[in-house]
């Protein structure tokens, strides 16, 4: 069962039960047993709340049960993936054909994201648009937005060294949309930069669907996260693995080994 409350209220719940534990937002998450970003998400009433977290936020403090009176709804489990997509769609679509607005952000929004052919209206591959890019500090050699500093150096690399290359192309695999960081010469570039169990069942599936494209695939990973990496995710043999460490030179250069440069 989902428990909805508005945003504000479910702000409280989530502040007043951190101040009645006296820990931090991350220690919060462990005892969830949930991700760090998800319980944020929670926090600022991005996602409804599991009924079994909010009973286990009462059982360890009963003074929480006052918020039982500010619940708006409640809601099957599994709500949001029979019905809430179809409202959001339905929303955005509207927002799209009449809030000018809106539709040129959007259409920003998918530039970013690679989408081609973009017209007025209604956006064909409209999902690019969801794509995160808040958090993308580093600009391309392309203008292309990126997350990391070793994208960009590999971006600036290719650049320099006249060889074509496509930041984040769109994939899709299985009826599944994947953006790998870079397509280059028949390879695909993935660098894998997070720790967390939904990350790596989600990076699982994508190096399972990645491996059935025939393609070459060049792995990164950050050094500090190698071990936790290679524990929790099966890389498919045939990929290469390659480590990043502080010194961005030398996975240009190692890089630039495997792709014939």
């Amino acid at each position: 069962m989902r428990i909805v409350f508005s945003k504000k209220k479910q702000y409280e719940l989530f502040n007043e039960y951190k101040n009645l534990k006296n820990c931090t937002w991350r220690a919060l998450s462990k005892t969830f047993n949930i991700d760090w970003r998800t319980t944020r998400h929670l926090r600022d009433g991005e996602f409804t709340l599991s009924s079994y977290i909010f009973e286990q936020m009462i059982s360890e403090f009963p003074e929480l049960k006052k918020f039982e009176n500010f619940i708006v709804d409640k809601r099957d489990d599994n709500w949001g993936s029979k019905k809430g997509w179809k409202l959001a769609l339905k929303t955005i679509r509207k927002k799209l054909k009449n809030d000018v607005s809106y539709r040129n952000k959007w259409i920003e929004k998918c530039k970013v994201g690679g989408a081609n052919n973009i017209k007025l209206g209604p956006i064909k591959n409209w999902e690019i648009g969801f794509r995160n890019i808040g958090r993308r500090r580093f600009i391309g050699p392309k203008g292309e937005k990126m997350f990391t500093k070793s994208e960009y150096e590999l971006a600036k690399y290719f650049n320099e060294n006249k060889i074509p290359y496509v930041y984040e192309p769109k994939l899709e695999i299985n009826g599944r949309n994947y953006f790998p960081d870079f397509k280059i010469r028949g390879f695909l570039i993935e660098r894998c930069g997070l720790v967390s169990k939904n990350y790596f069942i989600s990076l699982n599936r994508k190096l399972k669907d990645y491996n059935k494209l025939k393609k070459k695939v060049i792995i990164v990973m950050p050094k500090r996260m190698r071990d936790p990496i290679l524990k929790n995710v099966k890389i498919p043999k045939n990929f290469i693995q390659v480590i990043e460490d502080d010194n961005l030179t030398q996975l240009r250069e190692t890089i630039g080994e495997y792709i014939g440069m």
